[in-house]
């Protein structure tokens, strides 16, 4: 039964069955300056090519507004981009990745960027990967975590920073989604489990304490959930949305700018297939190809001229038709249309909406000459 008081929301035990199925892995990969798209072949990106981001080999630091071909890989059934590094699973159950690879968080037994595509070293089998600023999870197989780079975002307790996975003492796990600074689990039952960086409540345990081990965060349940810089959305069954953590520039979408660390829920966003969270916004998917955002504005995530600096409340944005949205802790976003093409908006910044480089692009722009399969 569902509690509401005060516009914030807590939730009691379900009396039936309630089980989260893998999240579907999006074709479109959005995240930190990068943009990437599976193809049934092979994988491709454009944008920020510096740290080895593009995957293309090139060592100098460049940019790429024509998509390029990663090297190293074939198809991937699962890619997720950000600030940190691509990372990605095959079809044959090994995990590979590429790009800045900080503190190790590849966790190949190499050092330093990796310009093409290298194997993950210590799993075999995953059933999902998430990318955080500078560290790197995949879900293993019986329902555990396993993290490796920067400490604070490795949820085993120390400080240490770890060039190989390590355990994360969680279990029953079936989705991930990296922040910043954090990571939360989604867990078979609907709840939510997260760690790292909570300085803004983005962990959703109640508190604005930083925590190195997982802790309970909102009990759901919840379908998928997606992690921002420094806030985090789910998504409930009945296709309405829950959103704690940063709300400095509306992306809780309460209305206000006041953090909180518990979940509230989204007025407004009802039949809600899928979630993008941008660095400081916050979309929903409808059943419509409709799409709803709120939040910050600098680049024109909200698709509506820069004067507006940020919305607290969600409106629907001009693109219709869209099957697939991706964005993760990055100043612009990517769709798939049904048409199968690609549209992206947001910053331009290093020609991430597969563009020239410009600046802020509010009108979502199509990706010239490519379209996901």
């Amino acid at each position: 039964m569902l509690v509401v008081g005060c516009g914030r929301v807590n939730f009691e035990p379900l009396e039936t069955a309630f089980e989260v199925l893998p999240r579907v892995p999006t074709r479109i990969a959005a995240g930190g300056q990068t943009s990437c798209l599976r193809r049934p072949a092979d994988v491709v990106c454009w944008g920020l090519g510096a740290s080895g981001h593009l995957g293309d080999g090139n060592p100098a630091s460049h940019t790429s507004d024509v998509p390029r071909t990663v090297m190293g890989t074939g198809p991937l059934v699962e890619l997720d981009v950000n600030d940190g590094g691509e990372l990605g699973r095959t079809s044959d159950g090994t995990v590979v990745g590429w790009g800045p690879n900080s503190a190790g968080s590849l966790a190949s037994g190499n050092t330093g960027p990796q310009l093409v595509a290298v194997p993950m070293l210590g799993i075999a089998n995953p059933v999902a990967v998430a990318v955080a600023f500078d560290a790197m999870c995949v879900v293993e197989e019986d329902g555990g975590v396993a993290c490796a780079g920067k400490n604070l975002r490795l949820g085993d307790g120390s400080t240490l920073d770890r060039g190989s996975l390590g355990p994360v003492p969680l279990d029953s796990v079936v989705q991930l989604s990296g922040g910043d600074s954090n990571f939360c689990a989604l867990h078979r039952d609907g709840r939510v489990s997260c760690w790292g960086d909570n300085t803004l409540g983005q962990l959703g345990d109640g508190t604005f304490a930083s925590n190195l081990l997982p802790s309970a965060g909102p009990v759901g349940p919840y379908t998928t959930i997606a992690v921002g810089d420094a806030h985090t959305c789910g998504l409930t069954p009945d296709g309405t949305v829950d959103c704690w953590g940063d709300n400095g520039s509306g992306q809780v979408g309460d209305g206000t700018t006041t953090a909180t660390a518990v979940p509230i829920r989204v007025p407004d966003v009802e039949d809600a297939t899928a979630l993008l969270l941008t660095a400081e916004t916050s979309c929903a998917l409808h059943r419509d190809g409709g799409v709803s955002c709120w939040g910050g504005n600098r680049n024109g995530e909200l698709t509506i001229d820069l004067t507006t600096v940020f919305r607290a409340r969600a409106e629907r944005i001009s693109l219709t038709d869209v099957v697939e949205l991706s964005g993760r802790t990055a100043l612009h976003a990517c769709a798939i249309k049904r048409d199968h093409t690609i549209w992206c908006w947001g910053s331009n910044k290093f020609s991430q909406l597969g563009r020239p480089e410009t600046g802020a692009e509010p009108t979502p722009l199509q990706v010239p000459g490519l379209l996901a399969e």
